[in-house]
């Protein structure tokens, strides 16, 4: 890692060395750089990184203005060994404070400057990362400009070619000095520079002309500043968008999902308090009454319904926890026939909600989970009552409480030749996580509900269900049910 971003910052000593001397840059030539000048390179970064921490911990604020204090350092390093100074000599103090110096009164165009790539940084990310290899020297060389047009600009010196020079930086002190006319070097003397194509690419950045030493912005950067602002809005309005439209085909789908799986409902409307009136020769007993027209019927079924597309789970109006898991289980499990009468469960599911405490059924308990059941029951010629939402549950983490409230939709009666459904919410004392319930069964009872049958061998009947290795990828279902 320490590797790396030697070799990154010498990448910018080469970048730097394309703008300040007019070398055709090699991306090779970082590799000898790291290597000759790494002790520098790292007492450097190791001391701004310091610094900087240690003001961030005053609030942030003071780290983030001290950042744009310290961002010229590398640049004076990489200026003061180009000007042949011993690279042993060049004290990490000095570079940084002759940053500050230079940073004074500068850092909100610094800032501003910056600002300016949030457009360009946007358009580049959505090209997959391709962008960036037009972006990347963009922004090195204009804060190369940023930097030149601080210090006052020198004009460009002889390549010292630093990696194959045999004097080092008495080679370069001569050819600069032979050069500039003057025996030391004094950083920030101001000389003009002629144009070059990397100062047009500060100057569009900052809105300057670049004529004079440490030009002064024009109102241009307002216009880069509301640039970058239409980018991000637009670029979140677009992930919005996709966002929208990949929820509304999900939820599309599990709809249809359901439609097809939910057989429909149909409610007897023989008489306003749910009796039952003979037919074929056969009579309900005299208590006997559809439980569906009882309760209100349709009325009950949006409260029931489960909807496994949602991100939460409505429990009652003033608890509706998050879903944090969800997991869909084919059961298709099917009972065997009872006095004409079948119970299907075709899907079920296994829900993680964050562990809390509330009513679960059976009173205020706490849960992290549990399961819900699309149970369908489909009479024959007879009158039953059925009660599924009674049912006990048990998994590999024991017996689980007693199912809500909010699952008693069709319990009760259901007259002959009717399909009913609904969802059965059963809470679980224990569920660390989607996958981790590997054995599962349930039993619910049904009573006979016609004088002709209430009395016979068949008179009672339990519905049950057992399921085996639910988490691996070959689930065994077995049907439990018997004659009580």
């Amino acid at each position: 890692m320490v590797i790396s971003q030697m070799v990154t910052l010498a990448l910018n000593f080469v970048y730097f060395n394309w703008y300040t001397l007019k070398k055709v840059p090699r991306v090779l030539d970082a590799f000898p750089l790291a290597a000759k000048y790494a002790w520098g390179l790292f007492k450097l970064q190791f001391l701004i990184g310091l610094f900087t921490g240690l003001w961030a911990l005053l609030f942030y604020i003071p780290g983030i203005i001290k950042s744009f204090s310290y961002a010229q350092s590398l640049n004076v390093y990489f200026d003061r060994l180009n000007h042949g100074e011993d690279p042993t000599k060049i004290s990490a103090l000095d570079c940084i404070t002759q940053s500050r110096q230079l940073m004074n009164g500068n850092k909100w165009r610094l800032f501003l400057l910056q600002l300016s790539f949030i457009g360009w940084l946007l358009l580049a990310t959505l090209t997959l990362g391709i962008g960036f290899l037009w972006l990347t020297p963009y922004v090195i060389m204009t804060q190369m400009a940023f930097y030149v047009g601080l210090k006052g600009a020198s004009d460009p010196v002889p390549d010292p070619n630093p990696m194959v020079s045999p004097g080092g930086s008495d080679l370069i002190s001569s050819q600069v000095a032979e050069t500039q006319g003057v025996g030391e070097f004094s950083l920030g003397e101001p000389i003009k520079p002629e144009p070059t194509v990397e100062d047009s690419l500060y100057n569009q950045a900052m809105g300057t002309t670049n004529q004079t030493p440490n030009p002064t912005p024009k109102r241009n950067w307002i216009w880069w500043l509301v640039g970058g602002v239409i980018a991000v809005l637009v670029v979140l309005a677009l992930g919005n968008v996709v966002s929208h439209g990949i929820q509304s085909a999900r939820e599309k789908r599990a709809e249809t999902q359901e439609s097809s799986s939910t057989r429909k409902i149909t409610i007897d409307t023989d008489s306003d308090d749910g009796k039952v009136a003979p037919h074929n020769g056969i009579k309900p007993v005299a208590d006997f009454t559809d439980a569906l027209n009882e309760r209100g019927g349709a009325s009950r079924a949006s409260s029931n319904k489960f909807d496994p597309s949602s991100r939460t789970l409505e429990v009652n109006y003033d608890v509706k926890p998050k879903i944090t898991g969800i997991r869909k289980l084919a059961l298709n499990w099917q009972s065997e026939k009872w006095l004409d009468s079948r119970a299907t469960i075709e899907n079920a599911w296994i829900v993680k909600i964050p562990q809390q405490k509330f009513e679960v059924g059976s009173g205020e308990e706490t849960t992290g989970g549990l399961l819900v059941f699309h149970i369908n029951i489909k009479t024959g010629k007879y009158d039953n009552n059925y009660y599924p939402s009674q049912m006990t549950v048990k998994t590999n983490f024991g017996k689980a409480y007693d199912s809500h409230y909010k699952s008693t939709y069709i319990d009760g009666g259901i007259p002959n030749d009717k399909s009913r459904s609904e969802y059965v919410y059963v809470f679980l004392k224990k569920l660390p996580s989607i996958k981790s319930i590997n054995k599962l069964e349930f039993t619910f009872s049904a009573y006979a509900g016609d004088e002709s049958t209430e009395d016979g061998d068949e008179a009672s009947y339990e519905f049950g269900m057992r399921a085996t290795n639910v988490s691996g990828n070959r689930m065994k279902v077995t049907d439990l049910s018997r004659t009580e």
